[in-house]
């Protein structure tokens, strides 16, 4: 839950202050990720571990083209890993699904992750590999 929020140095009125307030609280009120989620398309980086979030994570999230980095780790999340992880024109450079519920086989798919760097998949109930192309992974 959001305990501080800095807003120094800048010119916003009383009346959007309020509303930007109650549109975080309305954000950051869920015990599970949104749907939704996946339309904020300038979103690069998405920062939420330790937030006894659980259920799947939506498909839509893998939608942005602008998100570099994506950081799950530490909730209650559980489900298969998403197949569209890199499918679309991705630029994930850092993905950390560690100390979750996650279970099956990894996605094929990790195999056209071009640009990730770093991957978490620690302490999960993850059952093997699903023929993985690992050309980007090991170059």
């Amino acid at each position: 839950m959001l305990k501080e929020i800095y807003l120094d140095s800048n010119n916003f009125e009383a009346r959007s202050i309020s509303h930007l307030l109650y549109q975080l609280e309305c954000v950051l009120n869920f015990s599970e990720i949104p749907n939704k989620i996946g339309t904020l398309n300038h979103l690069e980086k998405f920062y939420v571990q330790e937030n006894a979030l659980k259920g799947p994570i939506p498909m839509t999230i893998f939608n942005m083209s602008s998100l570099t980095i994506v950081t799950f780790y530490g909730n209650n999340l559980n489900g298969r890993i998403p197949d569209n992880i890199c499918q679309n024109p991705s630029n994930i450079q850092e993905l950390n699904l560690a100390a979750n519920q996650f279970n099956g086989p990894l996605p094929s798919i990790f195999g056209q992750c071009k640009q990730l760097l770093r991957l978490g998949l620690a302490a999960n109930s993850l059952t093997g590999i699903h023929n993985i192309n690992c050309i980007y992974l090991i170059t």
